[in-house]
């Protein structure tokens, strides 16, 4: 009822990593997807996935939307020299905050704030069949796009509406839906699906992410049908912003050391 969030509350990176088609390992890429956890008391990173699902339920995500792109943007500005390498964050914006008039304008007036930082930021569009404001967004994205804001399509797959949002918005980025992807190994469907997937984003010029990479054979699959990018904790979980400071090709290299392609 007051608006207030936990004290411990944080902000952690996971990687992008860019596939290979040959080579030993995979390099972490100077890209990140911006999570929210809760830091416990002997410094780990734990989920926050209550706290999403209690701001949905009380009709609060422009709050916590809010917070994420606020401190994210000051974190950035904060650390511009030490992060000069990291190419974007990426950031979730639930459909609820974009079907708030309120919310895009004051995200709008934060992007302007620090110009130098929304340069390097990309806004995940998730459940974007959710979203009945779609004029709103759509000039909402051209406005942010203008200040070199990059836009993503999140969960792409999982819904037939999907297709028509990635025509109608000019997008940056497709990232395919984790539930697809976790069941490429099991499904012949579901590789035609992502194979298509594939195909539609390098016709509308963005490229493409593959979410929730658990286990190897996935990854090899993802390879096979072209995804140039992974993302999950195969290759890399959510981590402090800091282990991006200055090296971002390696912030998590130990973690990637034994990770291998079938060739």
């Amino acid at each position: 009822r007051q608006h207030q969030l936990p004290s411990n509350l944080c902000i952690a990176w996971q990687p992008m990593v860019a596939v290979q088609d040959r080579g030993e390992q995979a390099p972490i890429q100077n890209r990140a997807e911006a999570l929210l956890r809760l830091r416990s008391a002997d410094g780990q990173l734990e989920s926050a996935a209550f706290l999403l699902d209690a701001c949905v339920e009380h009709g609060l995500t422009r709050f916590i939307d809010h917070w994420v792109l606020d401190h994210s943007l000051q974190f950035l500005d904060a650390h511009e020299e030490a992060l000069q390498g990291l190419e974007f964050l990426s950031i979730n914006v639930l459909p609820s905050s974009l079907n708030d008039e309120l919310f895009l304008s004051d995200v709008l007036a934060l992007l302007r704030a620090h110009p130098h930082a929304a340069a390097r930021l990309c806004l995940e569009i998730t459940e974007v069949g959710a979203v009945y404001n779609f004029l709103g967004v759509k000039n909402f994205i051209a406005e942010a796009q203008a200040l070199g804001v990059k836009i993503a399509l999140d969960d792409f797959g999982a819904g037939f509406s999907n297709y028509q949002y990635a025509i109608d918005l000019d997008l940056d980025l497709i990232k395919i839906d984790g539930g697809i992807v976790s069941t490429l190994c099991q499904s012949r469907a579901c590789r035609a699906v992502v194979a298509s997937i594939v195909k539609l984003a390098q016709d509308l010029g963005c490229e493409c992410v593959a979410e929730w990479v658990e286990d190897q054979p996935t990854l090899d699959a993802l390879r096979t049908l072209n995804v140039p990018y992974v993302q999950g904790h195969l290759l890399a979980p959510a981590l402090d912003p800091s282990a991006f400071f200055n090296a971002p090709q390696c912030a998590a290299s130990s973690l990637c050391a034994n990770l291998k392609f079938a060739s």
